[in-house]
């Protein structure tokens, strides 16, 4: 089996086990996709998202979670998503919510029974597709199924044309012809193109990053960007539990603007400064997985982008395209003094 071949099938495997990971919960109803009408999170989430929520139990809650949960005032076919801010035990687990743009928190405890699910991830304008999108049944026929098609047509011809029988067939009817691909890949250019959108980024990003590191908050402190662009601020407590007690621990801060933080208390902290190039949501989870990530994702994910744009400078025609009809071999004048023939026959 062919190199191509091989990487074909090891791409599908990836995409169907992605596929039904993510198919299988959202028709059995343990993870859904809900559309942000509001701008209550912003810039967690904004309006016109995708927010996948998935289905948790109470006690799995902790404070600085952002959960979905049903409208506790009772209008059906109502979510709420909001962060936790406290937590209150009892017979019922209670949750304190609060919108991140809201000035004051919600009037109203939400009980465990209200609850949804947590929010896991955000997808960024998701939430203009069509208005089907929000029927599970119609989402899984129009975008799901299409895909999973594909996937499996393309496994079906890779086997195919690599069945020993079908290529016999193809061997007696049809003349064997050198295959030379129409178009190739040109590896220097792509080097060359990646090579330098990774410079570029790392230039535009490096006055940025200079701005994190690790220090001692105190009760205030003071965030500046020196950037070229809008940068997101996160800071991570040592011990992420004491998160909440940072006000702001996360901000969006423009260029050349700053803003003050403020603490309950004296902490070690994980200052990580990024341009807002991601969502803020990735943002996050990426710098409190490890400081580093924000800047290795934005610059594969932008750089990805750039070689894709950038496709007919590096994927084009082979100059060394085979013609079906055979080439004459050229004879020199002994060849054809050799092959020469005086005498004609007539009929």
């Amino acid at each position: 089996m062919k190199k191509k071949n091989i990487i074909w099938i090891l791409l599908s495997i990836l995409t169907l086990t992605f596929l039904f990971n993510f198919i299988i919960p959202v028709i059995t109803g343990s993870t859904q996709l809900l559309i942000v009408l509001s701008g209550s999170m912003h810039p967690v989430m904004r309006v016109g998202d995708m927010v996948v929520v998935e289905s948790t139990s109470p006690d799995e809650i902790n404070a600085g979670d952002v959960i979905a949960y049903n409208d506790p005032g009772g209008t059906p076919n109502v979510m709420i998503t909001h962060r936790v801010l406290s937590i209150t035990e009892g017979e019922e687990r209670l949750f304190q919510t609060k919108g991140d743009a809201n000035e004051e928190q919600d009037a109203y405890m939400v009980p465990a029974s209200k609850l949804v699910g947590e929010m896991v991830f955000v997808i960024p304008f998701a939430g203009y597709l069509p208005e089907t999108t929000k029927s599970t049944s119609l989402f899984f026929v129009m975008i799901i199924l299409p895909a999973l098609l594909l996937v499996l047509d393309e496994i079906r011809n890779i086997m195919r044309y690599n069945n020993p029988i079908h290529i016999r067939k193809t061997e007696k009817n049809k003349r064997k012809i050198p295959r030379v691909p129409l178009y190739g890949i040109r590896s220097k250019r792509l080097v060359w193109i990646v090579s330098i959108g990774i410079f570029i980024l790392a230039v535009l990003m490096l006055p940025t990053a200079m701005e994190s590191e690790h220090t001692n908050l105190e009760s205030e402190y003071t965030i500046k960007n020196n950037g070229y662009s809008q940068s997101v601020f996160v800071i991570t407590p040592d011990d992420i539990s004491q998160r909440l007690s940072i006000t702001p621990w996360y901000a969006v801060v423009p260029q050349n603007g700053d803003t003050m933080i403020r603490s309950d208390e004296q902490l070690q902290v994980d200052i990580v400064a990024v341009p807002y190039a991601l969502p803020v949501f990735w943002i996050i989870k990426l710098a409190q997985m490890n400081p580093y990530l924000p800047f290795i994702a934005t610059i594969g994910i932008h750089t990805t982008f750039i070689a894709f744009v950038s496709l007919p400078l590096w994927y084009q025609r082979s100059k060394h395209r085979m013609h079906n009809k055979p080439k004459h071999r050229k004879l020199s004048l002994i060849g054809r003094m050799k092959n020469f023939n005086p005498i004609s026959k007539i009929y």
